[in-house]
């Protein structure tokens, strides 16, 4: 907003109640003067070194930048110093309250003396040149992509018609190979069957020239010729009968042949309604346009939290084994540890995915205290309370709400979600978020009435782990080396790549903003520090951490948790702060 439909008026000739409109403003008083006035202004001995401008250049400015932001928001009093510690401008009761301490606090108007020809200036101008030709070039990638995607889009039907003609022609040839088949099947089969025809107008011959035979006997000879005619034509019909039975049973012209065409499975499946041939299907890359942002030196400067970056962690890691008995009915062939929950009572909750062992739940030391294996398969699990967590069952397609008070468990509901969600975090908006795969392959945000208030689709076939934290979602995907931090609306904030063989599991982050990363294969604990920081590796395989796969904060003792498997043992590492 300017102040360009503002009317200035002189304010000596307001003052003496005969108002005339300014022609410039001083912005050394800060107040319009009039043409008569200006030139008194000019040659006094107190205001001859202001310098006022044209009062259509001061109209230009916008009001805001110049006017509302020049006292202090809390105290309501003009910025007059300046604290060198902080590198901030101050009111006299900032100074009062937050810098007292502080040496080198100063007037402000000697700090912005030269201003207009400071670093500072010259460095914002710059710094905005630089994003306005930042968004130009985006503003030109992004184009470019709905120019791609414009062609992508008519080229698919292109595609799908040369490979129709290809599909064509391979039908054509397998019609013509058909053909040959259908017709070398008909002359066989049918030879066969009429072979059999012979042989039963043959045996038919037989029996009609025995029967006319038995007429003449009868007709002409005497009792006994009759009699011996039937014996022998009795011979003759059951020597003919196991003749015959034999060939019914034996020979393959005696069976009922038919000739039919069966469909190929896969050809078949096309031919189905419910079952299309393809799909039209996007994915989503990595801006290959760098758009960088960096953070300003004054907003690092005046930042009174800065966050506990790696540098500052002192590490002690221990190991909690759980009891021999526990231990020792683990068959690591099935049990599949998915997610690790620190209670605010000390216990710890470990889910088994593998479905032999259930929700598990241990003492403050680690040691086994019970196990719930009679809900189903559980995945992910996040707290939502005191003593309730949230826990997902792929298999049943659904999330429990836990009641673990002591060693019992209680259901306090089930969210039939109706698709598999696996892991969970709880939201600052006080929601379930949910990884899904198929349909949705991203997330759902459950409310606690078991209501799905938002899907996000975020193109990971694969996701697995999700992590809220602040505005934004962390994910990881099955056999992947990313981590990936989303917006709530699904816009990719930032990916994590790491250098090792995939296989990144679940992730946690720490009250200063520090990632922590499960890596399976390669058995390590990665921490991305908050400040950009070069990664490190905070616990490895000589740790004695082994497999790991879950992985959680545990605000009570600001330590991490991290559950692992040593063949038949599982583990618990915690990390100190210092």
């Amino acid at each position: 907003m300017t102040t360009e439909d503002k009317e200035f008026i002189c304010g000596p000739c307001d003052y003496l109640q005969t108002p005339k409109t300014a022609v410039v403003w001083c912005p050394t008083c800060e107040e319009g003067l009039c043409h008569d006035c200006s030139v008194h202004h000019i040659a006094g001995k107190l205001t001859r070194d202001h310098k006022p401008i044209n009062i259509d250049h001061y109209k230009e400015m916008p009001r805001k930048m110049i006017e509302e932001v020049k006292k202090c928001l809390k105290h309501d009093e003009i910025y007059e110093l300046y604290c060198q510690n902080h590198k901030t401008h101050c009111c006299v009761q900032c100074v009062k309250e937050i810098h007292a301490r502080c040496t080198g606090v100063t007037l402000l108007r000697q700090v912005i003396e030269n201003i207009k020809t400071s670093a500072m200036v010259t460095e914002i101008m710059q710094e905005l040149e630089n994003r306005m030709g930042g968004l130009v070039k985006l503003t030109e990638n992004r184009k470019k992509n709905v120019d791609r995607i414009d062609k992508q889009s008519s080229n698919l039907c292109t595609e799908f018609r040369r490979m129709r003609k290809a599909i064509e022609s391979v039908l054509d040839e397998f019609e013509s190979a058909l053909n040959e088949e259908a017709t070398s099947v008909k002359n066989t089969q049918s030879s066969k069957v009429n072979n059999s025809i012979d042989k039963i107008g043959a045996q038919k011959s037989v029996y009609k020239e025995l029967h006319s035979n038995l007429q003449k006997v009868i007709a002409y000879g005497n009792n006994l010729q009759v009699y011996l005619a039937v014996k022998t034509i009795e011979e003759k019909l059951n020597r003919g009968d196991k003749e015959l039975e034999s060939l019914l049973k034996t020979a393959s012209g005696f069976q009922e042949i038919n000739v039919a065409f069966e469909c190929n499975e896969h050809l078949s499946s096309l031919l189905t309604k419910n079952v299309k041939p393809g799909m039209v299907r996007t994915s989503c890359s990595p801006l290959k346009c760098e758009f960088k942002t960096p953070h300003g030196k004054e907003a690092q400067i005046s930042s009174t939290n800065t966050g506990t970056t790696v540098s500052k962690l002192k590490i002690k890691t221990y190991v909690q084994t759980f009891q021999a008995h526990l231990s020792l009915s683990l068959d690591s062939s099935k049990t599949n540890i998915s997610s690790i929950v620190p209670l605010p009572s000390g216990q710890t909750v470990i889910t088994d995915y593998g479905g032999q062992q259930g929700v598990m739940l241990f003492h403050r030391n680690g040691s086994f205290n019970t196990r719930f294996n009679n809900l189903g398969s559980p995945y992910g699990a996040c707290l939502i309370g005191d003593s309730v967590l949230a826990v997902s069952f792929p298999c049943n397609n659904n999330i429990k709400l836990l009641e673990i008070v002591e060693s019992t468990c209680s259901i306090l509901n089930i969210f039939r979600i109706k698709q598999s969600c696996y892991g969970l975090s709880f939201n600052s908006a006080g929601n379930i978020v949910a990884a899904s795969a198929e349909p949705d392959n991203g997330i759902i945000v459950v409310g606690l009435n078991g209501q799905i208030l938002k899907r996000v689709n975020l193109n990971l076939p694969m996701i697995r782990n999700v992590h809220c934290y602040r505005d934004k979602i962390i994910v990881t995907e099955f056999e992947s080396t990313e981590i990936l931090v989303f917006d709530p609306e699904g816009r990719k904030v930032i990916t994590h790549t790491f250098n090792w063989e995939p296989d990144t599991r679940n992730i946690c982050v720490d009250k200063h903003g520090n990632i922590f990363v499960c890596a399976l294969n390669t058995e390590k604990v990665t921490v991305i520090p908050n400040d950009g920081n070069i990664r490190v590796d905070v616990l490895e395989p000589d740790d004695r951490l082994h497999i790991p796969k879950a992985i959680a904060y545990d605000k009570r003792t600001n330590t991490i948790a991290v559950a692992g498997r040593d063949g038949l043992f599982s583990a618990i590492y915690d990390i100190f702060y210092n």
